[in-house]
């Protein structure tokens, strides 16, 4: 019998990222590559060694390190991350880290197991330039380290069977008060670390970064002091964080999840963007535009709608242009049977299609009606607000448009080969076709499906020139429609009684 040449055992486990990677290669490779070769030897390599981590791999633009114990992970992220605010003041060249501890197994000199899996989905989560850690870590460093975190909630990750309660770390608190005891610890730790690995650096060109003295660094630190107690005093950039939402978004809002009635739709509270100018000893609250609004959590699902047939005296009436029912023509999973519209089983959660603009916009002056509230199809400017969540990456997700696999059942490798004449994304999300809604991971508002899945109507008229409006914009793509760039969500558009395989709706109720 052959014994597995592996091994098993308990650590914390730390992947970092680099935030906006790709569009850093894109706008200045050069650049970009000296930064990255000036973190790893200067800030991220030396808090590693002084804390006893073992870098297990590159990746590329990140890294994957384990340690002995918890309280030395986030000892060493803290480092670095206030490290890399220090070392780089001026730039916006940041890392994602996130923690957990769990069981991995060691192979061939490579890691696996769930205490990297989940590791690897908190670093996703962790707010820019922070960290997320998972609560069986933070429980370990709670009282034995000068920084706060806050609690987030309980969060279902991809792959992960077990909901994690997460708990982040923003370097607002550490770097709007430099005065503070608890910054100065952590600024003599990365200074430490730099000193004592410094003369063990294997040689290498010298560039300009390398030749700043250490008198002109410390002006540096100087400098970075007096620009964030100066912004203190006039912007103040909150990160809200509550639970059942996603890591904290500069300026914007969660507010909270409520729901109508049984059936229907789950609607999350969304307010932002604010700054709060300070004028004298008056704060006050400005902005070019301010969004308060609910947003559908899902995709209409295809229950919801039959609920409102069946409620709004449609099934007699017959709205053949709202809809259509599931017929030898199309693959609709509604039908009429017994006098009453029904889903065929198994596709109740499945978003609605073949609805019209039309249908969709009598959905909501129906529900509006039915509940009090006023719901309506969003705009394309307030779905593009809620749909970016307040990310100031290049997608809401991160960086990379092959990222959105994570994130949609977008166009991929699976649906390419079904349906060979169309363009699809060289990655894989599993699904050919259509899939139930929240099936992917949320944005940071916690929205689902607002990549791919169905394109969704919205009350933007498709030309400014058509005065009748016949023709509206749909936006977010579809299991088999890529429109989306890295600005956000390009919209197409149909006439208003167009109905598609591969077009749905969510809905917005003012607040």
């Amino acid at each position: 019998m052959n014994t597995p040449e592996y091994s098993r055992r308990l650590a914390a486990v730390l992947v970092a990222d680099v935030v906006g990677y790709s569009r850093m290669m894109r706008e200045n490779e050069q650049e970009t590559m000296d930064l990255m070769r000036s973190m790893w030897a200067d800030v991220f390599d030396p808090a590693v060694k002084f804390h006893s981590g073992d870098i297990a791999k590159r990746l590329g633009d990140g890294a994957l390190v384990v340690f002995p114990s918890a309280v030395e992970a986030v000892k060493c992220a803290l480092a670095v991350q206030l490290g890399m605010i220090a070392r780089y003041p001026a730039s916006d060249f940041r890392l994602r880290i996130g923690i957990n501890i769990g069981d991995i197994i060691v192979e061939d000199g490579d890691i696996f197991g769930d205490g990297v899996n989940v590791a690897a989905r908190l670093e996703g989560l962790s707010p820019k330039g922070g960290l997320a850690v998972s609560q069986i870590v933070h429980g370990q460093v709670q009282g034995k380290i000068p920084s706060t975190f806050e609690c987030v909630g309980l969060r279902e990750l991809k792959n992960i069977e077990e909901p994690v309660e997460i708990w982040a770390w923003s370097p607002k608190g550490e770097t709007t008060a430099l005065s503070t005891k608890s910054f100065h610890l952590d600024s003599e730790i990365f200074l430490r670390e730099v000193a004592a690995t410094k003369s063990e650096r294997i040689p290498k060109k010298e560039g300009i970064l390398e030749r700043i003295s250490p008198y002109v660094f410390a002006v540096f630190l100087v400098g970075l002091a007096s620009a964030l107690l100066f912004s203190v005093l006039f912007f103040d950039i909150q990160r809200i964080f509550l639970a059942g939402t996603s890591i904290g978004i500069p300026n914007h809002s969660v507010l909270g999840e409520f729901r109508d009635c049984d059936d229907c739709p789950e609607m999350v509270e969304i307010e932002g963007p604010k700054y709060q100018l300070l004028v004298g000893n008056r704060a006050t609250n400005v902005s070019r535009e301010v969004f308060s609004f609910s947003m559908g959590k899902y995709e209409i699902k295809n229950a919801e709608f039959v609920f409102f047939l069946n409620n709004s005296g449609l099934a007699k009436k017959g709205k053949d242009n709202w809809f259509d029912k599931q017929s030898k023509d199309n693959e609709s999973k509604i039908i009429f049977k017994d006098g009453a519209y029904r889903v065929v089983s198994g596709f109740e959660d499945f978003p609605v299609t073949y609805v019209s603009w039309i249908g969709a916009d009598a959905y909501t002056s129906w529900l509006s009606e039915f509940t009090g509230r006023t719901y309506r199809l969003p705009s394309k400017k307030e779905w593009n607000f809620a749909h970016m969540a307040g990310s100031p990456d290049e997608y809401f997700y991160g960086d990379g448009i092959l990222g959105s696999c994570d994130y949609g059942n977008v166009p991929d490798r699976a649906m390419g080969e079904q349906l060979t004449d169309r363009g699809y994304l060289k990655c894989r999300d599993g699904l050919a076709g259509l899939a139930k809604v929240g099936q992917f991971d949320p944005n940071r508002f916690n929205l689902h499906d607002t990549i791919g899945n169905v394109s969704e109507w919205t009350t933007d008229c498709s030309s400014g020139k058509n005065l009748n409006c016949d023709g509206r914009i749909l936006i977010g793509g579809s299991f088999k429609e890529i429109s989306w760039d890295n600005k956000g969500l390009t919209g197409l558009s149909s006439v208003t009684t167009g109905k598609y395989d591969d077009v749905g709706f969510r809905v917005l109720a003012e607040n």
